[in-house]
């Protein structure tokens, strides 16, 4: 708890004995802790009191005489009935029966038993926005008669209705008894198992068992495994928190009582229990229940707070303070586990998503390729926090192969989501980018951050997918690479690690658009990788500094108006006996950039520029005797000045920032300067509004125009019966300094409508008056004008140059005026892919720059280049027109996944019944005569299905050596997989350089088919089948056998079998319990043995009812077996 992640508290230990020397004479006695506790509160501020030990209660005598027992009574709890809120009550007051300070406890004595707890808390305080579960609600009623039943039912559901109307959205799962029997067990290990926020229990209960019957959380045969899924447990009954006796009955398990049991069993069970000490009543019992629900999901306040909080806040409301009957349910309701412990994610939304809950669809159910028009981005977003009413909108970031991204915003809102949904966001193809190859899509959930939230840090997702381009991918010369001798040698990627026999063609022009009159088309023969050389253009045999560009695909789609595969561009620089390196000097190739800021490329004109910003002013208003007039002012569609936001006959006025034209308030609220108009509560426009000046504020209004600094822009409107024969010469004069017209200005009399919108010391933008001759004051005016502002700053950072061995110089060419303020920045890459600015400076590109003066190859291999322009003053741009590197590359390997050594018939895999393991060998190559920068590369394993169900696994393997290869495998498990899968294998995901990444990933796609086999359930007495009706010994061993085919997808425990009994025709049937010491049982792959042998069984008819299941939830008959015999 002193730590970050327990909250920060600032704690104090002490030990019981400490307590008693210091604070009762040294006499054992609870009196010493409400000592300790009064002086704490009195002398500090103490959040929460935590008692950690077993307790007897003062009824006990034993345990105040005997020391042995003594011994045992590690801290005692307070009175009779036991309770430990009132160590604390009258405290604050000397009646209050509040407690002062919030009190849990810890019922052990064994340090594992505190340190199996600790666990499970650090566990419940790390959960985050993924805990869905949280909302999930179980509720159990028990009951005697049908009456009860139907009562305590109500009870329940009136709780669900509360918390259903609060602030959360839980949502319920309810459980009832609806048998005579005393008793009524029940499973729900496999709703804890998935996770369960709070069970409430409203019924008949003992020390050791409820009435409808959950079970020892600790008992294996249970089936409870909720690890990391804690519940907290309030418990409506009797005695469940009687932790306090000396003696224990036969019902308990390892000498706990059932919530003990629930609290302090490691890995699982419940983070709190709150239930009575004795004996509870229903009305008095429904009451703190409602108040509880009415706090903890309904309260603003509290929702979300610790639980300690929230039980001292029940109490606080309880009204009746004088019927003993409610305050001793106050007292004796005691809370086992940490007071500390929150009750939920907070009193605010929490948007949650992670990479798994993202996945891509198409919308024509095949695979999404490089060609696909549009695409489905689908997200499944949860909101463990607080109902939310107001809609958020995502962005979609596409990262492409080369490094390149795009942002995609819909511009939809989408509706609150309370609990959990999937929503959908499409991306449409960009015709100007190639999406081939690995993409990385990230999604931002609410990416305004409109919506304030416990964590705004789990609203952002990525996943990665492959979009096949089933064509060639160009890979040397490499992107931007310098070439220096005639011919120039290619190599490309044929998109597909198995040869299918259809032929290439490549294109290679010095126009990007491959229109040029000396286009040079060659044909290539089909292979993996394909390569071939070419002089360049006919007739030019390369000329010095020209830049070709090429691009391959498929031979047959040359021509084809609906093509299935896209071209791949790539450009280069011939440059005769040049070092190595990369160079741009054409818009095509800037194009590739992250270009960012205001900054873009004008096309039509091949230059730089910066955006523009359109802004519309719509106003309208009216004179004062015009009909339905209508005031108001739209700021590019946003209402800062409503029609009903400011009233009265008056001037209003606003300014506006020269550079932004960012709308601000010059005066706030005073005698001479009031405001109207929309504030930040109902604008995105934080903290706006217009003053306003009504017919006695003219000074005021002259004020206001003399003081808004030249080069602002001011809007300046009239509303209803204005006095213009107040305005004389000096108002005037001040009007025209934002551009007015002094002739319009003495054409308006008394109730004339009048807008401008000018600028500070110079002229106006619009001004508007009516255009009558007569009747003017029944006229209405509008102004609409669109401010057209210029940007003046952007920046242009390139794809990353190298790997190299050795840097040599840097060589750029921009043109610029006086104006321009130019930064350009040399990033370095290290080989963890980490970026660190290494070199910076104040100026155009230099013609020339030795970088081994800068950066060291060694710590560098790769490097960005990074420009910033900026011109506030022409809002021109400096002109990029190269920007050049050289260097000695660094010999870098390349790899690929080799499906020939393997044989492509190995990834025809046949259809697989669920719960087959699959293994699947792979080969990975390195084809070049250069060994990998690493000993060992990573494998990363993503399998998703037609569910959407993703698994990830990364493996690592040895790298190959020089034109070596390496053989791995995948074991896949198949249960819960059924339907399509796809496994995508991703070697070395761009860890270790190699020249190109896309041919390392291979997918395989596989069937998994649904186990619909019915097992088969066998039944015997003393080894034989016996015919209905016949008699059998009264303790007969009755066997029960359940066999499966499946042996992959097996039950590992016995909630495949149900065994019942009943005594007579009209009996109730009761369920046998696997902890029954008369039941024996085991598994094994395929099959699963019970014998059950009740003992001296009465003379009478019976009739015995089993039902089997196996793990695919396929029953052994549509009904129950069923046996009647006799005794």
């Amino acid at each position: 708890r002193a730590t970050a992640q327990g909250g920060s508290y600032d704690t104090l230990t002490i030990n019981v004995q400490q307590l008693y020397d210091q604070f009762n004479y040294g006499e054992y006695s609870p009196l010493a802790i409400r000592n300790f506790a009064r002086y704490m509160f009195n002398n500090g501020s103490p959040r929460f009191l935590f008692l950690i030990g077993k307790g007897f209660s003062i009824n006990n005598t034993n345990a105040r005489i005997s020391a042995a027992i003594r011994g045992k009574d590690l801290i005692p709890p307070f009175g009779y009935p036991p309770s430990d809120v009132l160590f604390t009550t009258n405290i604050i007051t000397s009646n209050s029966q509040i407690p002062a300070i919030p009190t849990g406890r810890l019922s052990v004595n064994k340090s594992a038993d505190v340190i199996s707890y600790l666990n499970k808390v650090k566990e419940h305080e790390a959960l985050d926005g993924e805990a869905i579960w949280q909302k999930n609600f179980l509720h159990l009623s028990g009951g005697n008669t049908t009456k009860e039943q139907t009562l305590l039912r109500a009870y329940v559901d009136r709780l669900a209705q509360l918390a259903s109307d609060g602030l959360l959205t839980p949502v319920f799962t309810t459980v009832s008894k609806n048998t005579s029997q005393p008793i009524e067990v029940i499973n729900i290990s496999e709703l804890v198992n998935q996770g369960v926020g709070v069970i409430t229990f409203f019924g008949h209960s003992a020390i050791g068992v409820t009435d409808l019957e959950v079970g020892f959380v600790s008992d294996d045969i249970e089936g409870y495994r909720n690890k990391g899924k804690y519940p907290m447990i309030v418990a409506n009954g009797c005695q469940l928190a009687d932790i306090f006796g000396g003696g224990r009955s036969r019902a308990i398990q390892n000498n706990r009582s059932l919530s003990e049991d629930w609290v302090n069993t490691a890995d699982r069970g419940a983070i709190g229990f709150l239930a009575h000490t004795l004996t509870g009543f229903t009305i008095p019992l429904r009451s703190y229940s409602t108040r509880f629900y009415a706090v903890a999901f309904n309260n603003p306040n509290f929702v979300g707070k610790p639980i300690g909080e929230i039980i001292r806040e029940v109490i606080r409301l309880q009204s009746d303070k004088n019927d003993l009957a409610f305050v001793t349910v106050d007292q004796q309701m005691l809370l086992q586990g940490d007071p500390a412990i929150k009750l939920g994610r907070g009193n605010k939304p929490d948007y949650f998503t992670s990479n798994d809950f993202v996945s891509l669809k198409s919308f024509d159910g095949n695979p999404i390729t490089a060609v696909t028009d549009s695409f489905q981005v689908n997200i499944v977003v949860t909101n463990v926090g607080i109902k939310d009413a107001q809609p958020f909108r995502i962005s979609v970031e596409r990262t492409f192969a080369d490094g390149s991204s795009a942002l995609y915003t819909n511009g939809q809102d989408y509706n609150p989501i309370n609990v959990q949904d999937t929503i959908s966001f499409t991306v449409r193809r960009d015709p100007d980018r190639n999406g081939s190859g690995l993409n990385k899509i990230k999604v931002h959930i609410d990416y305004l951050n409109a919506i304030e939230e416990v964590s705004e840090t789990n609203n952002i997702a990525e996943t990665e997918a492959l979009f096949q381009n089933q064509g060639a991918i160009p890979l040397i010369p490499l992107d931007f690479s310098i070439a220096n001798q005639i011919p120039v040698d290619f190599t490309a990627f044929s998109g597909s690690l198995t040869n299918d026999g259809r032929r290439f063609v490549c294109e290679i022009d010095t126009l990007s658009t491959f229109d040029g009159p000396g286009k040079q088309t060659i044909f290539i023969e089909p292979n993996v990788l394909l390569n071939w050389s070419s002089n360049l253009l006919p007739g030019d045999s390369g000329q010095d500094s020209t830049v070709y560009y090429w691009r391959i695909n498929y031979a047959d789609q040359i021509g084809n108006p609906t093509p299935t595969t896209l071209w791949v561009n790539r450009s280069f620089t011939y440059i005769k006996d040049s070092p190595e390196g990369w160079s741009q000097s054409e818009f095509p190739q800037f194009e590739k950039d992250i270009i960012s800021g205001d900054l873009e490329i004008d096309r039509t004109n091949q230059r730089w520029k910066f955006k523009t910003i359109d802004t519309r002013v719509l106003v309208n208003t009216a004179g004062s005797t015009a009909s339905s007039p209508l005031t108001q002012m739209l700021y590019n569609g946003v209402p800062l000045i409503g029609p009903d936001d400011c009233a009265g006959d008056q001037v209003i006025v606003m300014a506006f920032k020269q550079g932004t034209f960012q709308p601000y308030l010059l005066f706030p609220t005073s005698a001479d300067n009031q405001t109207c108009g929309r504030n930040s509560s109902t604008t995105v426009l934080t903290g706006l509004s217009a003053n306003v000046y009504d017919n006695s504020k003219v000074t005021s209004l002259r004020n206001y125009l003399n003081a808004v600094p030249n080069g602002d822009y001011v809007l300046l409107l009239t509303k209803g019966n204005v006095i213009f024969n107040n305005w004389d010469a000096s108002i005037k004069t001040s009007l025209q300094s934002i551009g007015a017209s002094l002739s319009a200005l003495n054409s308006l009399e008394n109730g004339h409508p009048y807008i401008i919108l000018g600028q500070k010391g110079g002229a106006a933008l619009q001004e508007v008056v009516s255009n009558k001759l007569t009747g003017q004051t029944d006229e209405k005016i509008v102004l609409d004008y669109n401010f057209v502002r210029s940007t003046s700053y952007g920046e242009i950072t390139s794809l990353p140059i190298g790997p190299a061995k050795n840097w040599g110089k840097l060589f750029g060419q921009m043109s610029a005026n006086a104006n321009d303020i130019i930064t350009y920045q040399i990033i370095g890459i290290d080989n963890s892919g980490r970026e660190v600015p290494v070199f910076s400076q104040q100026s155009a590109l230099p013609s020339e720059l030795d970088l081994q003066n800068v950066l060291n190859a060694a710590t560098f291999p790769s490097i960005r280049l990074k420009l910033i322009v900026q011109d506030t003053t022409d809002f021109t741009p400096a002109q990029l027109e190269r920007w050049m590197v050289t260097y000695e590359a660094l010999p870098t390997p390349e790899g690929l996944i080799d499906v020939e050594t393997v044989g492509q018939a190995t990834y025809n895999v046949a259809d697989r019944p669920e719960g087959e393991p699959l293994t699947l060998p792979f080969a990975y190559r390195n084809i070049t005569n250069v060994p990998f920068a690493s000993d060992s590369l990573w494998v990363r394993f993503v399998l998703t299905n037609n569910n959407q169900e993703v698994l990830r696994d990364s493996v690592k393997i040895l790298a190959p050596a020089a034109k070596g290869v390496v053989r791995f495998e995948k074991t896949l498990t198949t249960l819960n997989r059924v339907g399509a899968n796809t496994l995508t294998v991703y070697v070395n995901p761009r860890i270790v350089p190699e020249l190109y990444y896309e041919n390392n990933i291979f997918q395989v796609n596989y069937n998994v088919l649904r186990d619909n086999a019915n097992p088969i359930l066998e039944v015997s007495f003393d080894g034989r089948q016996i015919m209905d009706g016949e008699i059998v010994s009264p303790s007969p061993i009755i066997n029960v056998r359940l066999r499966d085919e499946n042996q992959y997808k097996v039950l590992q425990d016995t909630s495949g079998v149900n065994i019942s009994l009943k005594s007579c025709e009209t009996c109730e049937y009761q369920a046998i319990r696997f902890s029954d010491p008369n039941v024996v049982w085991n598994t094994s792959p395929t099959q699963t043995d019970v014998e059950f042998h009740p003992k001296n069984l009465a003379n009478g008819a019976y009739t015995l009812r089993v039902q089997g299941r196996d793990a695919s939830d396929n029953l052994a008959g549509t009904q129950p077996y069923t046996i009647n015999f006799e005794v």
